[in-house]
Formats: structure tokens, C-alpha cells, sequence
């Protein structure tokens, strides 16, 4: 930090990580004499505060939970006194990052990284290491339900969801939609170089152009417009999804957008009505934001999305107002380039492999829609 202080004016590094996936493989925490004796005093008065818990030694407040709880505390309190040191030299955003435990149920603490900040011990984190601005997931899963809840385990009211670390296999770049769609401040692969070193199974067997391009093409089209979307992200006005591979979901996921709902489907034609069978492999992905009461930024890959009235009874119809293609210019005013017309929008708006942002108004109506005969549809 004191390099940083003098080196860094400008402050190009903007957070700074003063440890990486701390903890402890194969003992849920230390069994020392020194630290025993630790264990068997008392705990400490800000942890008690952060659960509400009275007096006690840690076995008698914490139960079970208490050698875990007790060893995360140990860990974030020894990484505090680093992260306070380097704040008070200059404040950059401190952050640590987790080698994950399961995101459903509890397994054995032998058997991950105990005294990291696992999910089940962010509290814990917050009251040890206050100079820590958040908690964040290393997510290697491929799982799509898996990777999804450890976004909802990590982005909380008092942890900014930032992804330090994924997997840089060709399913993971979708996961960046729902990323960005919980306002989440960044999205890192891991082991992009080209130094012919992978790390699979976590990642990619071997890096080549069509794997690069997956993730490239994400950053490609949110680079003109991130500060735009960062604000709407603030002010917790979008969402996001990606191609599930559950076969209950069905190939498609629902956005609940207040007056609206947008279904994206995958694997399908551009044209007509056939059932989402999935993209040849898992690659679609999308992104939503409100920057109106009936108008939304959306963009994406491989997905259809179509909007619906959330209120089906309501007795009024949707339409689509005006669909327009555009971009970002440096000053953050969007620059319309063209309209979409009827039959592109007949049956969704389908985003395909080439980059494209929308503004998209819709309306509704009093009434059903009228149907000519003959249409199908």
C-alpha cells in the first residue's frame, strides 16, 4: 500500500486483496494448547453483538458451529490487522475471497476450507474484519442451480457481489448475465493468459479462439455502456439469467419485473413458435434493465426473451410500443441506429450471436388482442 500510495496516483488499482482463500483443509481449525485455551474462554464481545448472543465460551454460545466459527474468527482477525494497516496508508477497497463449501447443505468442515469466509461464516467476517468491504466467491461449479445460489449466498444488503474467480470453460461466460444482473461489480475468469497452463477440471482443458470469444463478447458489449448499468444496478432496477441445464427448468427462465414479466427461452428458431430444446451447449445468456415505468435496456446471446403483463387477469393486453437497436456513446447518451420491425418481433426478441443492445417500451391496453383467422398464433 505504501508502493501504491506513491506509484498509483490515479488509483488504477481500484480494490486490492490482502488474502487469498484463507483457511484450513483437513482440520475444522487449530488444536494448538495456545489456541485450545482460546477456545475454551470466552467469546468475544463483537461477535456476541453481530448474533446477539449472551456470554459464554464459544462452545456454549456456538454449539456445534462453535470450532468453525471459532477458527473463521481467528483467520479474519489476523487478516483485519493487515487490511487496517494497508487502509490506513491508503483507503483502496479491501476484499478477500472464498474457496467455496457446498452451496446446499452442510458438509463436513474437514472437507473444505474451514475458517474461510465460507457462506456460513460471513457474519462472522463482518464483525472480525470490519476494513474488509466485502466477502467474495471463487465459483467454480458448473452447475447452474449451484452457481445461482452462491450468488444469492454472497450478494447481500451488506456484501457487494463481486466475482473474483470462475472457471474459464465455455460454460461458464454465461454465467456473467446473472452476474451483472444482481448488480454485481465484476466478473473475473481465472487463468486467461496465454501461458499454456490450465487448471482443469476447475476450468478449460486448453484456451482456444471460440472459448476466448464467449467471454470476450460480453465484455465487448458492456464496455460502452457499464457506467449506465452500473447506476441502474444501484438503484436495483435490473436483472439477469442464464441458460439453465436443469431439465425441469425446461430451457427457459423467468424475470419477475414489477409491472412486467420477461420469460428468456433457449434453443430456439428466430422465427415462430417451437419449443426451446437449448442451445448445442449452454451459452445463452441475458440481461435487463429498467430505465422507465414501461421501457427496458436489454441485451444478450443465444436467448429469446419475451414480455408479458405480470397480472394476467388484469383485462388489459401488452404490446410491443417501439424496439430499437442503439448503442452508447462516450458521454452516456444512447445513439439510436434502427427499428425493429413486426416480424422480429413477433414472437420475442431473439438474441443470437452477434452483439446487440435494445431499448425496448412497451404498453398495454384495455381488452384481448384481436387474432386475424388463419393466424396460429
Amino acid at each position: 500500500m505504501q508502493h501504491l500510495k506513491v506509484a498509483d496516483p490515479q488509483n488504477t488499482v481500484i480494490m486490492v486483496q490482502p488474502e487469498n482463500e484463507a483457511g484450513t483443509y483437513g482440520s475444522v481449525r487449530d488444536f494448538s494448547p495456545v489456541a485450545q485455551k482460546l477456545f475454551d474462554g470466552p467469546v468475544p464481545a463483537a461477535l456476541l453483538k453481530k448474533f446477539r448472543k449472551p456470554a459464554g465460551s464459544w462452545k456454549q454460545v456456538f454449539g456445534a458451529d462453535a470450532d468453525e466459527y471459532f477458527h473463521a474468527w481467528s483467520i479474519a482477525r489476523y487478516i483485519e490487522e493487515i487490511a487496517a494497516a494497508g487502509k490506513a496508508v491508503k483507503p483502496v477497497p479491501m476484499y478477500v475471497n472464498a474457496a467455496l463449501a457446498s452451496a446446499f447443505g452442510r458438509q463436513a468442515a474437514t472437507t473444505y476450507s474451514s475458517g474461510g469466509p465460507i457462506h456460513h461464516v460471513i457474519d462472522v467476517y463482518k464483525a472480525a474484519a470490519p476494513s474488509l468491504d466485502l466477502v467474495a466467491p471463487d465459483i467454480y461449479a458448473r452447475d447452474h442451480a449451484a452457481y445461482l445460489e452462491y450468488l444469492k449466498l454472497y450478494g447481500r444488503a451488506d456484501n457487494a457481489l463481486l466475482i473474483p474467480e470462475t472457471g474459464n470453460a465455455p460454460e461458464f461466460a454465461r454465467y456473467f448475465y446473472p452476474v451483472v444482473g444482481k448488480g454485481g461489480l465484476g466478473f473475473a475468469p481465472f487463468g486467461m493468459d496465454d501461458s499454456g497452463y490450465y487448471n482443469f477440471p476447475l476450468g478449460a482443458k486448453t484456451l482456444d479462439a471460440p472459448t476466448m470469444e464467449l467471454f470476450a463478447r460480453n465484455y465487448r458489449v458492456f464496455e460502452p455502456m457499464m457506467r449506465e448499468w452500473a447506476k441502474l444496478a444501484f438503484a436495483g432496477k435490473t436483472w439477469g439469467v442464464a441458460e439453465p441445464t436443469d431439465p425441469k427448468a425446461e430451457h427457459r427462465q423467468v424475470m419477475d419485473l414489477g409491472k412486467y414479466r420477461a420469460t428468456a427461452t433457449f434453443g430456439q428458431y428466430q422465427f415462430g413458435t417451437d419449443k426451446p430444446t437449448g442451445n448445442p451447449q449452454p451459452t445463452g445468456g441475458l440481461a435487463i434493465a429498467a430505465i422507465g415505468a414501461d421501457e427496458y435496456l436489454v441485451t444478450g446471446f443465444d436467448t429469446r426473451v419475451s414480455f408479458a403483463l405480470a397480472d394476467a387477469n388484469s383485462g388489459r393486453s401488452m404490446l410491443y410500443d417501439r424496439v430499437e437497436e442503439g448503442h452508447y456513446d462516450a458521454q452516456g447518451h444512447w445513439v439510436f441506429d434502427r427499428v425493429l420491425n413486426g416480424d422480429q418481433t413477433d414472437y420475442g426478441i431473439n438474441f443470437t450471436d452477434r452483439a446487440q443492445v435494445l431499448h425496448v417500451k412497451l404498453g398495454s391496453y384495455k381488452g384481448n388482442p384481436v387474432i386475424p383467422v388463419g393466424n396460429p398464433n
